[in-house]
């Protein structure tokens, strides 16, 4: 390329090219530079899995080609209301419209896991970069500027593309193989397990048979718990971030009343949580999280049975009839339902015990007390062995806002190592040093 003229000036035709490469590498270097490592994530290699908690998969409506879960605007939108009830009837593994899609790193300005998928995305693109640069020792100094634009280039196209369905690239050649595993959190833990169980195999398959690392939030940790107990030749170590080994006792307001999305009243409404199988299992199943208002004594009582839902009002949906109850079915079928629930949930509770016969993976749990969170509850007793719950007396303990420090620990018997961060409970994994801690625990152990 020639330059004409005696003045050189930016706005001269001539340097057009070179102006574009220029402002793509400063694109690539805002944007898509190599990250600095945050200690311990220099470790990582091999397969390494995320999966989300309870509502932190997208779901996709196949009927409408839309967004079931969740519209940008739904949330700002007080009255309107999606249905994403689950069919009561609906089998574990029977076909629905609302199809799991992706992840929700965040949401308006709410950040989840947004941070860690792309610092690990950035992660493997660095590695593959560094892979190809092996390869290609022979580029010429007089091609370098040229080839580093187009890498950017590539790398610019790369990040932007859609990476919802990412979980089903399994086949990378980069040494980190970064994926995501979305689930369709209505249905039961048991469904998920066996989902992931295949999610999990097809990338060990893939891997010439070497165990994958697992990045878990909240419920997810339970399904990750599950099936390494099922199947412990496929995890290679776990990180469980604020998940509720035993129980969130907050859910009995939501059960009972439902949960705003912020100014939406409708789309979580209490009908649609009794649709939601796996809230049920977020119920405490081994903790006391009632006392008597009056004497302070621990009251008892089992959770899962149903008779218990019978002879208290815990739950609107299987007392009263409304348009919108019956919009789920009758009375008798909602109850039906409940009892099935109670019973599915109390067996998947026993895969989440110590097992004495395989040896545990590196395993940390992560985990915050900087946040009063709902411990239990005060309750009256009445006439008839009814416990009559206090809502606006719940009992305050140390947690993340959603899970109790203690609920946050394994199942007794079950090595682990804890790491402690001051995020709240969504933000558990935006806590990347936290998390570079968790992964230097893993592999520290491992080796």
């Amino acid at each position: 390329m020639q330059i004409h003229c005696k003045k050189v000036c930016r706005s001269c035709p001539d340097l057009e090219p070179i102006i574009f490469l220029e402002k793509q590498m400063e694109f690539k270097r805002k944007y898509f530079a190599s990250p600095k490592i945050v200690p311990g994530f220099e470790n990582l290699h091999s397969d390494i899995v995320i999966i989300p908690g309870f509502k932190g998969s997208k779901l996709h409506d196949t009927v409408t080609k839309t967004s079931g879960w969740l519209e940008l605007q739904t949330p700002l939108l007080p009255y309107s209301r999606e249905n994403i009830d689950l069919p009561l009837e609906i089998e574990k593994n029977e076909e629905h419209r609302l199809v799991p899609g992706g992840l929700f790193s965040k949401i308006l300005w709410m950040k989840f896991y947004d941070s860690l998928i792309k610092y690990l995305e950035n992660l493997e693109i660095k590695y593959n970069n560094n892979n190809n640069n092996n390869n290609n020792n022979n580029t010429t100094k007089n091609n370098k500027d040229l080839q580093e634009s187009l890498d950017a280039m590539g790398d610019i196209l790369d990040a932007l593309d859609d990476k919802e369905n990412f979980e089903e690239q399994t086949n990378s050649k980069s040494p980190l193989r970064f994926h995501k595993f979305s689930y369709d959190w209505r249905r039961s833990n048991e469904a998920s397990v066996e989902r992931f169980l295949e999610f999990l195999t097809e990338i060990y398959n893939n891997n010439n048979n070497n165990p994958i690392y697992v990045i878990a939030h909240s419920n997810g940790g339970l399904i990750t718990l599950s099936t390494l107990h099922q199947a412990p030749h496929l995890i290679a170590g776990a990180i469980f971030a604020g998940t509720p080994f035993h129980g969130a006792p907050g859910i009995f307001r939501d059960i009972k009343f439902g949960s705003n999305i912020l100014f939406n009243k409708k789309l979580q409404d209490d009908a649609a949580f009794l649709t939601f199988r796996t809230v049920f299992g977020f119920i405490p199943w081994n903790k006391v999280i009632f006392k008597d208002i009056e004497t302070a004594e621990n009251v008892h009582v089992d959770c899962f049975d149903i008779n218990e839902w019978l002879r208290n009002d815990w739950i609107n949906t299987i007392h009263k009839d409304n348009s919108r109850y019956l919009e789920l079915g009758s009375k008798e079928k909602r109850i039906e339902y409940l009892k099935r629930t109670l019973e599915n949930t109390k067996k998947f509770h026993e895969t989440l015990k110590f097992r004495k016969d395989f040896k545990y993976p590196p395993l940390v749990t992560l985990a915050s007390g900087n946040y009063p969170t709902n411990g239990g509850y005060m309750v009256e007793r009445e006439d008839n062995n009814k416990i009559k719950i206090k809502y606006g007396k719940a009992i305050s303990v140390n947690g993340d806002g959603a899970v109790p420090v203690e609920s946050a620990k394994l199942p007794e018997g079950i090595p682990y190592k804890i790491i402690f961060t001051e995020r709240p409970h969504g933000e558990l994994l935006e806590d990347l040093t936290a998390v570079g801690k968790a992964l230097s625990m893993l592999f520290f152990e491992d080796n």
